[in-house]
C-alpha cells in the first residue's frame, strides 16, 4: 500500500414581538416536526445508512479523500455545513437536501492545492423537473503530484502517480413547505499504481427551514462498502452523521451555522471535538466575508508552544454579471494551508 492513502483525514464550521408570533412558531415548528417523522418513514434509505455508519464506525477507514471539503464556501464555514437556506449546487455533498428549484441548468466548478503539491478538483450540475424533483451530479478528484517509490531498505524505485476520484448522482425533492430531502450515491476509485480499489458510498439529508429565518439539516454521509479491495482486506469508508443549525440575525447582516459531526462515534471525553461553527457577513446579495472554525482539526494539529492558526478558516463570496466566486484558506498549522477558489454559473 502507499503509506497516504490514510492521512488526508485532518488535512492533509430587540423589537416588539407580535402577539401570535409565537403561537405561529410554534405551530410550525411541530408542522416540521411530523414532516420529518413522515420522511423518515418513507425513506428508508436513510435508517439503512445510519446503520451501515454506526457498524463502520469503529474499524480501519479508506477514502478519507472524501472528509476534505471541496467547496470554497464550505471549507471558510469550517468544513462541511448541513443546515445552510442557500447553499449553492456544489455543497451538495454536505446535504444532498440542499438540490432545489433555484439550482436548475447550475454548474459549479472548484479548485483547490494543499502541501507537496496535492490537488483537489470538482464539477457539479443540477436539473429540476416540475412536479418530481432536482438532479445532481458531480466530480471529485484528487491528484497527489509526482511520488517517490522506494523500498524497505530505502532505494529508489522510481516514480509514480496517485489518485482518487468520486463520480456522484444525486437527487432531492420537496415535502410540504418547508422540508426537503436529498439521496445520492458515489461510485469511488483510487489508483496508487500498483494498488487499486473501487467501492460505493450512498449519503441521505434533510433540510427544514423554520419560520424565524432558521434551518435545521441532518446528513448522513458515505455509508457504504469496497467492492474492489486494496490488497484482499476490507476497510469501512469514512462514514459521518451530521446535525447542523443556521440563523440569520433580525437586525444585522449576519448568518451563524453550528455543525456536530460524527454522531455516529460518540467522543464522550471531548465533546467539542463534535464542533464545527462558521458565520457569514451579508453585505447585500453580492458580497458576504466568511470565518469557520473545526475543534477537531485544531486539537489534531496545533502546536502548544506558538500562535496558531489550526482549525481556523476564512473566505469570501462576491456575484459579478450573475457569476459568484468563491474564494477560501484554511490553515493545518506546519502542514501548510488550503486555498479553494470555485465559481456558480448558469448554463
Amino acid at each position: 500500500r502507499v503509506g497516504f492513502r490514510d492521512g488526508t483525514e485532518g488535512l492533509v464550521q430587540q423589537a416588539a414581538i407580535p402577539s401570535d408570533f409565537k403561537e405561529k412558531q410554534h405551530r410550525a415548528v411541530i408542522s416540521a416536526i411530523f414532516s420529518i417523522r413522515t420522511m423518515l418513514i418513507r425513506i428508508s434509505l436513510l435508517p439503512v445508512i445510519l446503520t451501515l455508519a454506526m457498524a463502520g464506525a469503529a474499524h480501519a477507514q479508506t477514502y478519507r479523500f472524501l472528509n476534505v471539503p471541496f467547496h470554497a464556501r464550505s471549507a471558510a464555514l469550517g468544513g462541511a455545513p448541513v443546515a445552510l437556506p442557500d447553499a449553492g449546487v456544489g455543497m451538495m455533498h454536505a446535504n444532498p437536501a440542499y438540490l432545489n428549484a433555484d439550482h436548475h441548468r447550475q454548474a459549479s466548478f472548484s479548485v483547490a492545492r494543499q502541501i507537496e503539491g496535492t490537488r483537489f478538483a470538482s464539477a457539479h450540475a443540477a436539473w429540476h423537473v416540475d412536479g418530481w424533483g432536482t438532479l445532481g451530479a458531480a466530480v471529485r478528484h484528487v491528484s497527489y503530484g509526482d511520488l517517490r517509490r522506494r523500498d524497505a531498505d530505502g532505494a529508489d524505485l522510481g516514480g509514480f502517480s496517485a489518485s482518487d476520484m468520486a463520480i456522484k448522482t444525486a437527487f432531492s425533492a420537496q415535502v410540504g413547505p418547508s422540508l426537503r430531502y436529498g439521496i445520492a450515491l458515489d461510485l469511488l476509485h483510487s489508483d496508487y499504481t500498483h494498488v487499486r480499489s473501487t467501492a460505493w458510498a450512498a449519503s441521505a439529508g434533510l433540510l427544514a427551514h423554520l419560520p424565524d429565518a432558521s434551518v435545521l439539516g441532518l446528513s448522513v454521509l458515505n455509508a457504504g462498502s469496497q467492492i474492489r479491495t486494496f490488497d484482499g482486506e476490507e476497510e469501512a469508508l469514512p462514514m459521518d452523521v451530521r446535525l447542523g443549525y443556521s440563523r440569520r440575525l433580525q437586525y444585522l447582516p449576519f448568518r451563524f451555522s453550528i455543525t456536530a459531526q460524527r454522531l455516529h462515534d460518540p467522543d464522550l471525553r471531548h465533546p467539542l471535538n463534535h464542533l464545527q461553527a462558521g458565520g457569514e457577513f451579508l453585505f447585500g446579495s453580492n458580497v458576504q466575508i466568511r470565518f469557520g472554525y473545526d475543534h477537531r482539526l485544531r486539537e489534531q494539529l496545533r502546536f502548544e508552544d506558538r500562535i496558531d492558526l489550526a482549525g481556523y478558516s476564512m473566505g469570501a463570496g462576491f456575484r459579478i454579471k450573475g457569476v459568484r466566486m468563491d474564494l477560501s484558506r484554511v490553515s493545518y498549522s506546519q502542514v501548510g494551508t488550503m486555498l479553494h477558489i470555485g465559481t456558480d454559473v448558469h448554463f
